[in-house]
């Protein structure tokens, strides 16, 4: 099909019509003759332009104000599926980042060696223990920490964890071991690759890798520690924890006993002298009456022996007590000057010289009742046998409890004037108190020993003055009497209190117990593979969907209508993505023969007429026609900001079906420096653009341009072109245009990319309507309003974007399509 007027008339026009006007033509004998052009006879119809203003940046929202007020409910809908919308086109890249972190979750899982983790559960008295356990013990543990001293759990803890000592001694044990009970595997602990660890490198790694502690205060409401110790062997874990746990127990014993060690030690040795000493003055004794005959010694040189004995024995103890307490008291002074060096110094009171009186009669009274003692030992059972001896008890018990009220009003009086009460917690302060407390009882006790040593001395210096008037002969056997007495009785005592220190020594278990020993762990805690592969899942996922939204934030790409419509440009048409229909109706396949041609299967309004995408290409014709429903288009401009957005599948669709709506419409491949669409008819290349402006002579055959569809023609490249601007911005291709809109219904330019060739900008302002192809997900909006500001320049006429390859199934907003097909005679809608 086709007319019979020849290019040469359309050349030889005698005007040439002005820019975007058009020419009627009637039909005469199956032909189109162009009419004489009349100036002013054509007036451009109503456009949809999209205005960009000059050097501007498009407005993100329309225009166009809304016709009803802002609907929150819509703004949130609007948000919810913009958050699907997310979800869906970054499905991809939310499953990558998921697989690659459970991934490295997994690997770390399943190629970690196993850790085992045994526990062992102390039990610390805090509140309670005997008085040589308390916070009086001057021997310091733990690099200067006070284990005896300080019972607080936090502060035990401390202890467990970061003392030396402690850790090197388990550590001894362990080197002793070598190897874990039962299974014969050596400790890991100890392997070194350089050789042998010394205890002090044992020690460091035992509190860094193996050995941590936790206080069970709060979970089971008592005062207890628990040694939690993790290795690669589950058996070797359990020994660790029980070796230091063993061992602070011990620590916390030997820590308790110090000061009846200590006391134990010097009794020892002072019997051990005692006893040397008592030999030799036995063996003085014995020689002494061998050489002069003398047996025995009379009943009063008996007795004043035995008195001066017992002074003397009982002035030795009560000196031994008074050396004890004088240096208890010595360190509670230098504990109180390291915790608070500026404690205020206690002045004299009458509270402390009544005292003191007190204390000096009770020491004298008690002298008079061992004397009665000494003369008949039997009172000691029966006291009320002799009234002088019930009077001399009850004057001491009235002046013990006098003593006693005085002891407790001067120990107050010392504490308050230290400046630190014994209630307050605060900044150690019970503890500070309890200090001061423990010095004024000990400086109680310091007085009642000095008055009884006073008394003491005093009645054994009358005995003594009574011993001078013994006979001379007889004075020598007595004093030698008397030194073994003394000895003797000193050597008795001695053993009695090294006897009772020996039970308390033994008796003091410590502060500290096991209570629950640590067992052999049967499952790992490291790596947790539940824990570790739910957290890497979450891990994974928010990691995915934060890689989603930061894509979605920077990507600029053109993704579905709404980004179009947001920022203010007129769509025109949405063509979905033709590769799944390709790939079902053509098996995937880039060109099928038709009538010996090979035709592009992208071409789907041709060789698929009923399909969704070729429903869509006819609801962008109908639109364009609706853009100018007085005169119509007669001319198109098909151009795309970039190359591949599908302009020219979009030109050549539009244009089949123009063809196919009874329209004459001519194809022109304008994109001379890389022309595609004979590739796409399945032509040969040329005549084309070129040929026709320069073509001499009047005649030419229209059928040359037949595309084999009916109704369409085209003009197609021989050979690419490296400069065209000059040729479409001649006169003569003016001229072309005016003859073509007489000749044809309509003329569609397939034009290169605006950005990337100016070809597109020359063209534009000769035409009645421009479409710019934006591809979904190829497109970017920078780019797309870079090409109407450019368009705007050439003062074109911008109908529409239209949205090339949209896939509805990434766009929550947009499921499905619809279109026809056509099945045993009868069409039916069916959704793509």
């Amino acid at each position: 099909s086709g007319g019979e007027a020849g290019f040469g008339e359309w050349l030889d026009a005698p005007q040439r019509p002005a820019p975007h006007e058009s020419v009627p033509a009637t039909y005469q004998s199956g032909a189109y003759q162009p009419a004489a052009y009349q100036p002013g006879a054509y007036q451009p119809g109503p456009y949809l332009p999209v205005h960009v203003p000059r050097n501007a940046q498009l407005p993100a929202t329309r225009s166009r104000p809304p016709l009803y007020p802002p609907n929150p409910e819509v703004r949130a809908s609007k948000s919810l599926h913009e958050g699907l919308a997310i979800l869906q086109r970054g499905r991809w890249l939310i499953l990558a980042v998921f697989l690659a972190v459970m991934g490295g979750v997994l690997l770390y899982t399943f190629l970690t060696p196993p850790r085992y983790e045994a526990y062992a559960l102390l039990l610390v008295d805090t509140q309670q223990g005997s008085q040589t356990t308390d916070a009086l013990s001057s021997l310091r543990f733990m690099g200067g920490a006070d284990l005896g001293g300080s019972r607080k759990l936090s502060n035990q803890a401390m202890i467990l964890e970061q003392s030396l000592p402690l850790a090197q001694r388990t550590s001894e044990r362990l080197m002793e071991i070598q190897t874990v009970p039962q299974a014969g595997t050596p400790l890991t602990i100890l392997e070194n690759e350089q050789g042998p660890l010394t205890t002090i490198e044992v020690a460091e790694r035992l509190q860094k890798k193996y050995v941590s502690i936790k206080s069970a205060e709060k979970e089971m409401a008592a005062d207890a520690l628990t040694v939690f110790a993790r290795s690669k062997n589950p058996g070797e874990a359990a020994l660790i924890a029980n070796l230091y746990a063993d061992e602070y127990v011990k620590l916390t014993r030997e820590a308790s006993r110090q000061s009846l060690i200590a006391q134990r030690l010097f009794l020892e040795e002072q019997i051990d002298k005692n006893k040397a000493e008592l030999l030799r003055l036995e063996e003085q004794v014995k020689q002494y009456r061998t050489r002069t005959g003398a047996v025995a010694l009379d009943q009063e040189a008996s007795n004043m022996i035995g008195q001066i004995a017992l002074l003397d024995a009982e002035l030795d103890a009560t000196r031994i007590d008074l050396q004890t307490r004088q240096a208890s008291a010595s360190r509670l002074d230098e504990q109180l000057a390291e915790l608070q060096p500026k404690l205020v110094q206690r002045v004299s009171s009458g509270v402390e010289r009544e005292l003191e009186e007190v204390q000096s009669r009770i020491a004298q009274f008690e002298m008079q009742r061992e004397e009665i003692y000494l003369f008949d030992p039997a009172l000691r059972q029966n006291p009320a046998g002799r009234q002088d001896l019930i009077e001399l008890n009850t004057k001491i018990a009235q002046l013990e409890r006098r003593a006693n009220t005085l002891s407790s009003q001067f120990v107050e009086e010392l504490v308050a004037v230290g400046g630190a009460d014994p209630r307050s917690k605060e900044n150690g302060g019970s503890f500070v108190g309890q200090l001061q407390q423990k010095l004024a009882e000990e400086q109680v006790a310091l007085k009642g020993l000095q008055a009884k040593e006073t008394a003491l001395r005093e009645r054994l210096g009358a005995y003594n003055s009574k011993l001078q008037r013994i006979p001379s002969q007889a004075l020598q056997l007595v004093q030698l009497e008397r030194e073994r007495a003394t000895t003797e009785r000193n050597y008795l005592l001695l053993v009695q209190k090294l006897q009772e220190t020996r039970i308390a020594e033994e008796s003091e278990l410590g502060f500290a117990e096991v209570i629950r020993p640590a067992l052999v762990p049967v499952k790992p805690v490291k790596p947790n593979k539940p824990i570790n592969l739910i957290f890497g899942g979450l891990l994974g996922l928010l990691l995915g969907l934060s890689a989603a939204v930061a894509r979605h934030k920077l990507d600029t790409r053109v993704h579905g209508p709404d980004d179009l419509r947001d920022r203010g440009y007129s769509l025109i048409g949405v063509i979905p993505d033709m590769r799944r229909m390709v790939k079902k109706e053509f098996d995937g396949q880039a060109q099928i023969d038709v009538e010996g041609r090979a035709v592009n299967t992208s071409l789907v309004t041709l060789l698929n007429p009923f399909s969704p995408t070729a429903e869509a290409y006819r609801r962008l014709y109908t639109n364009l026609q609706f853009s100018s429903p007085d005169t119509g288009l007669r001319t198109i401009l098909v151009t795309s900001p970039e190359a591949g957005a599908g302009k020219s599948v979009t030109a050549l669709n539009l244009a089949i079906t123009a063809a196919q709506a009874g329209k004459r419409v001519l194809l022109i491949d304008a994109d001379l420096r890389l022309p595609s669409v004979h590739q796409y008819l399945g032509l040969k290349a040329g005549p084309g653009l070129r040929e026709v402006l320069f073509a001499e002579g009047p005649n030419f055959d229209p059928a040359t341009f037949a595309t084999g569809v009916d109704n369409l023609f085209a003009f197609t490249v021989s050979e690419p072109m490296a400069a065209p601007s000059g040729l479409l911005g001649s006169q003569k291709m003016q001229q072309l245009l005016y003859s073509l809109r007489s000749a044809f219904d309509l003329v569609i330019f397939d034009s290169p990319p605006l950005l990337v060739a100016a070809d597109a900008m020359l063209l534009a302002g000769l035409c009645d309507a421009t479409l710019v192809v934006a591809g979904s997900r190829t497109t970017d909006l920078d780019a797309l309003s870079q090409t109407f500001e450019e368009l705007q320049n050439a003062e074109a006429r911008v109908t529409g974007v239209v949205l090339n390859r949209f896939d509805p199934s990434i766009n929550y907003e947009y499921k499905h399509t619809y279109g026809y097909r056509y099945q045993e005679g009868a069409y039916y809608y069916a959704a793509s």
